[in-house]
């Protein structure tokens, strides 16, 4: 059996707002991404709109390691971003961490 060691973290899913909380979630977002990317282990961190429900998006990370992303629950902007999105409605929250072992381009 052959064992592969991850190569990068994956974080992904989707999240649904209720209408009325859309734009503080997108002020707050803002700062977050801003100063997410500038972390130690950062290799992208992007959500975008749904393009049927502009309340639905998607979020789509990625870390060198899973040490890199426990490190990032614990930074100053999250708990700022815990505090931010703590009071908004979140209808339906579906994320998922993914440990990967290989990535190839496509084609």
């Amino acid at each position: 059996m052959v064992h592969y060691l991850p190569v990068m973290v994956i974080v992904a899913g989707t999240l649904t707002l209720d209408p009325a909380d859309r734009a503080a979630f997108l002020e707050a977002w803002a700062v977050m991404q801003a100063a997410t990317m500038q972390e130690d282990g950062c290799i992208s961190y992007d959500m975008w709109c749904h393009w049927n429900d502009e309340n639905r998006f998607q979020l789509f990370e990625e870390w060198e390691s899973l040490e890199h992303l426990h490190a990032h629950f614990e930074v100053e902007h999250m708990q700022a971003w815990r505090a931010a999105s703590s009071g908004l409605n979140v209808t339906d929250r579906e994320i998922s961490i993914y440990e990967v072992a290989d990535k190839k381009p496509l084609g």
